[in-house]
């Protein structure tokens, strides 16, 4: 009877199309980035050199790493949107490439640096504030994905809220990268990665508390 009634509702229930997630989820992660930027905009303000900045590759490789994290965690999440919440070896592959090009980069910079100044390059001028200040910002935009959430049918909730934190915190690394003036690679891997990272851990932790429907 039990197995009857299962198939009868799944056979009455139309599949959405993925184009259809890919849109919902494009407009949370828009309205949070928007409340995220004019978060920094008034309470961090913009880097003062921003012109200068622009031009500038490091500015940019700031900007291509974390956008890479929040993107490529984006197919994750309309996976688990989804009741089978099935993820292949793929896209956890193409996440964490960034990290892992970073890594190797951050290797470089201090292979070409004296030992004496490694340590300038790790916290730079602002290590204590970085990493926390991602993760406050992260928060409307981990907001307005659970309301994507709730409107769909996760049930593996905790990987759910997990992808909505990284997705979260690479927009806001990005968005903080705006105000952000250290130029170090080494800075970037380590402390920009612990905010995106912690962001994460907070979303996989909340998720079965808020996405559960």
């Amino acid at each position: 009877m039990t197995d009857d009634l299962i198939a009868k509702l799944a056979a009455d229930t139309a599949a959405v199309p993925r184009a259809a997630l890919s849109r919902r989820f494009g407009l949370g992660m828009v309205v949070g980035a928007v409340v995220c930027f004019a978060l920094v905009l008034t309470w961090l303000g913009l880097r003062p050199d921003m012109d200068d900045a622009m031009h500038g590759m490091r500015f940019w490789m700031k900007a291509s790493y974390t956008l890479w994290v929040a993107l490529a965690s984006l197919p994750l999440a309309i996976a688990f949107s989804r009741p089978d919440g099935r993820v292949g070896v793929t896209p956890w592959l193409v996440l964490a490439f960034a990290p892992v090009f970073m890594l190797a980069m951050t290797a470089m910079e201090l292979m070409r640096t004296p030992e004496s100044r490694w340590m300038a390059l790790v916290v730079g001028s602002s290590a204590m504030h970085c990493s926390w200040r991602i993760l406050l910002l992260s928060i409307p935009i981990f907001g307005a994905l659970v309301w994507v959430f709730k409107r769909l049918a996760p049930t593996r909730l905790a990987m759910a809220g997990l992808t909505a934190g990284l997705i979260a915190g690479g927009l806001a690394a990005t968005m903080y990268g705006l105000h952000c003036q250290e130029p170090a690679v080494t800075f970037v891997t380590l402390w920009y990665t612990l905010g995106m990272v912690a962001a994460g851990a907070l979303g996989a932790l909340v998720g079965p508390r808020l996405m559960r429907w």
